[in-house]
């Protein structure tokens, strides 16, 4: 027969363990709290490589202690289209990767955007995105996408003395690929330019008259009207971006 005394034991007991497993659960809670906030953080920093990305030899890194989560990378890619008065004069694809931290298995975060925004081209100077979200657990993302830098009208003189007008436009096209990642806790998350192209390509017109030059990256599109000219010059940047990941 059970006594009330083994029945009170029995019911303190559960109330030990279930006090020990809520306390475990919530300092888990915190630690994977704390390092995604840190990864973050991180990802803020490593972002910040916005002209670097563009110039071959320049580093950029980022310190993360990871114990809970993981670093990750998905397939992406770039559909460029340039289009002159309506017609296309330019089109490549260019793959790239989106770098992700997963997050551990109690943490869970809204859709935040800090630094950039969705969309995969900008005139802003800002190249890469970082942002948070749910997909297949908690993550940090770290994108790139297309710069789109608009540098004016240059007009010069002829030989004879006729006038001429040059619309000119840079695009840069950043292309993230992975390199060594080895080590253990901590690690440096790095960025490397590895290397630059460049293409060029060059409308001549008869007349001194305004064109509208659009530019089309997937499903997003920036406009820009040429005032009166006489030619465009378009300038691609496509870079080579090595992300590395480099522990002790």
């Amino acid at each position: 027969m059970i006594t009330g005394q083994v029945i009170a034991s029995a019911v303190a007991i559960g109330l030990v363990l279930l006090t020990f497993y809520w306390a475990s659960i919530t300092v888990e809670t915190q630690l994977q709290a704390s390092e995604f906030t840190s990864a973050i953080y991180s990802f803020q920093i490593l972002a910040n490589f916005d002209d670097g990305a563009f110039k071959k030899g320049d580093v950029n890194y980022a310190l993360l202690s990871i114990s809970r989560g993981r670093i990750e990378n998905k397939e992406y890619s770039f559909h460029l289209q340039i289009v002159i008065d309506y017609t296309l004069i330019y089109e490549e694809v260019f793959p790239t990767k989106i770098i992700s931290y997963r997050g551990g298995w109690l943490v869970s975060t809204p859709k935040n955007f800090y630094r950039g925004d969705a969309n995969p081209v900008t005139n802003t100077s800002l190249t890469f995105v970082v942002y948070t979200d749910m997909e297949d657990g908690a993550r940090v993302f770290l994108k790139p996408r297309i710069r789109v830098f608009p540098l004016g009208v240059y007009k010069g003189r002829k030989v004879g003395g006729e006038e001429y007008s040059i619309y000119m436009l840079n695009i840069y096209v950043p292309r993230i690929v992975i390199g060594e990642c080895y080590g253990t806790s901590p690690y440096h998350l790095i960025l490397r330019t590895n290397n630059t192209r460049v293409i060029t390509l060059e409308e001549k017109y008869d007349l001194t008259e305004t064109h509208i030059v659009k530019i089309y990256v997937n499903d997003r599109e920036i406009d820009i009207n040429t005032g009166p000219v006489d030619s465009i010059i378009i300038t691609i940047i496509v870079s080579e971006i090595v992300f590395e990941v480099k522990g002790v």
